[in-house]
């Protein structure tokens, strides 16, 4: 929690924290294992709200994206004084090993063949070679 007004996300639903109070931005063990046990029972349809050090926001994703194999997120946006959050929505595909694969919009329902098959095609399908 801290001093920010997060009122205008609360029409996506219930605010639940994963931090309280002061957090060493270095302590990342002690955030991993927090996160985990409070997104245990996170849903696939809840949200990860960006607030906080961005290594905190960094790891309440990767781990919500393990967990449900897609993100949604909420983003602060502020224009004409006016305050609100927008959604984003990422499903990622099944993965296959030594591969990195672009963000799939939600509503794009690949399998990994088809993705492949796909992304082949634009080149944009990027093997990775480990070290050593």
């Amino acid at each position: 929690q801290s001093g920010h007004d997060y009122e205008p996300a609360m029409e996506f639903g219930e605010l639940i924290y994963l931090s309280e109070g002061y957090w060493s931005r270095y302590d990342v063990n002690k955030m991993y294992r927090e996160f985990t046990y409070r997104l245990e029972g996170s849903q696939r349809d809840d949200f990860i709200l960006l607030t906080g050090l961005p290594v905190m926001q960094c790891l309440a994703v990767s781990i919500f994206a393990m967990k449900h194999g897609r993100i949604n997120i909420l983003q602060f946006r502020q224009k004409d004084k006016r305050k609100f959050y927008l959604e984003h929505n990422i499903v990622f595909p099944k993965a296959a090993p030594g591969f990195m694969y672009p963000f799939i919009p939600e509503g794009m329902d690949m399998d990994w063949e088809q993705l492949k098959k796909y992304l082949d095609k634009s080149g944009a399908l990027i093997p990775i070679k480990k070290k050593g």
